[in-house]
């Protein structure tokens, strides 16, 4: 009864309305959107951290010497008896002290 008497209230009505789809439908849209890119943030987040952790693991793992001398050390030590330079006695008994 309002409208049909004063056209320029539908057209205030209309105008609102449509400007509340386009809200909506940018709302749709950054939420979207804004979806997938705290998605790819937070991959990108743990991708960057597990990368460091595995850097962090080989960093401790090179820290550790005792093992690479003593494996080192063995290594030398089967070379120079395959070589000759020791017999299979002087062999046994550093072989046992390094062990030990």
């Amino acid at each position: 009864m309002i409208m049909s008497q004063n056209p320029n209230v539908l057209k205030m009505i209309t105008s609102s309305l449509m400007k509340g789809k386009k809200m909506m439908f940018f709302g749709l849209i950054f939420l979207v959107f804004g979806g997938l890119i705290i998605l790819v943030l937070v991959i990108g987040v743990v991708a960057y951290f597990s990368g460091r952790g595995q850097d962090y693991i080989k960093q401790r793992s090179n820290d550790a010497p005792s093992t690479k001398v003593e494996d080192s050390s063995l290594y030398i030590l089967q070379e120079r008896y395959a070589r000759g330079e020791i017999d299979e006695e002087e062999y046994h008994k550093m072989k046992r002290n390094l062990k030990s």
